[in-house]
């Protein structure tokens, strides 16, 4: 499947947003810091279940990582909430049978390679930040290719999905067109949650 330039400029600003949350925090506090905090979770294999949607399992380990990066800023439910809503994106993406190739998980890489390079002082920090993660550059940049792999899936199903109701709306107006797509998507996600089997265990 080729992947449209607005699908890749999405996805990159996506994770571009997470990194500048994640890293607003870090600024206040150490990047290296940040790195050893989230190798921390990595190594303590702490694999109770905290949620579980249509069978999938989300673990404490993948919780707090998720937490940690962007920045503790929300409360756990409101973060679980989000990390439920990106995984039934991903799971209506699979079964729609929309799959990414290495190739395009690599561009997608040297995409966010060419940005992060192109900001010298982020750089700096972002070396600290794998010094204390405890990786070298290629191994994080590795470490991230199933996050990418997910994304752009998910940022591929939802073009489409956009596409599809712009080709059936009657609405003309750019951004009237835009914020009833909106609109539109936060419903599908709401259906999809009410249709899903969804378990939470922690409060």
């Amino acid at each position: 499947m080729k992947l449209n330039k607005n699908t890749i400029k999405i996805v990159i600003m996506a994770l571009s947003i997470v990194f500048i949350t994640a890293f607003v925090y870090a600024y206040q506090n150490n990047f290296k810091l940040i790195g050893q905090q989230q190798k921390s979770i990595m190594s303590s294999n702490n694999n109770i279940v905290v949620a579980r949607i249509n069978g999938y399992e989300i673990t404490k380990n993948t919780f707090d990582e998720y937490k940690l990066l962007s920045g503790n800023s929300r409360s756990d439910q409101e973060l679980l909430n989000q990390i439920i809503e990106r995984h039934l994106l991903y799971q209506e993406a699979t079964k729609k049978n929309i799959s990414i190739s290495n190739e395009q998980i690599e561009k997608a890489l040297q995409e966010s390679k060419y940005t992060l390079n192109r900001a010298p002082e982020l750089y700096k920090k972002m070396l600290q930040y794998w010094e204390g993660l405890g990786m070298t550059e290629d191994q994080y940049w590795e470490y991230t290719k199933p996050v990418y792999e997910k994304s752009l899936m998910c940022g591929e199903y939802k073009d489409q999905l956009k596409s599809n109701y712009k080709a059936t709306s009657k609405i003309k107006d750019t951004k009237q067109l835009n914020d009833a797509f909106d609109q539109y998507f936060k419903d599908f996600i709401a259906d999809l949650k009410k249709q899903s089997a969804i378990e939470i265990f922690i409060n």
